[in-house]
């Protein structure tokens, strides 16, 4: 009966990779960028990324969390981000625009070895 079991998990198992093999090597697979994604792909590539960012060192801010520096955090979000971010009614796109330029033009320099700003709010273009 042991032996039945054994070799019942063993052959499930060689079933599934061998499908698996079978459904990309048979190009049932959706490879093309205007394709579905495939099933669990964003669950696996979301498991991938965490454990790799896990992984890397987690160094202490740059910029100590002290009472100054959330002030002048705070200072710099309502001259360069609440236009856009914080107003309850949909601002002009142009205002938004030139607003975003000016600060990424603002904060160009100093610059870090890295590219960054050195003390200054980081903005991402959406």
């Amino acid at each position: 009966m042991l032996k039945g079991v054994v070799l019942g998990l063993i052959l499930g198992v060689v079933g599934v990779f061998a499908g698996a093999y079978f459904y990309f090597s048979t190009g049932q697979a959706p490879v093309a960028t205007s394709s579905p994604e495939m099933p669990f792909e964003r669950k696996f590539a979301s498991m991938a990324l965490h454990s790799y960012m896990n992984k890397l060192p987690h160094p202490n801010p740059a910029v100590p969390e002290d009472e100054k520096n959330f002030l002048e955090g705070a200072k710099v979000y309502k001259d360069n981000c609440a236009v856009c971010l914080a107003n309850p009614r949909t601002p002009s796109p142009a205002a938004c625009s030139r607003n975003r330029h000016n600060f990424l033009k603002a904060s160009a320099s100093p610059m870090t070895k890295r590219g960054r700003p050195i003390g200054k709010l980081l903005m991402a273009s959406a």
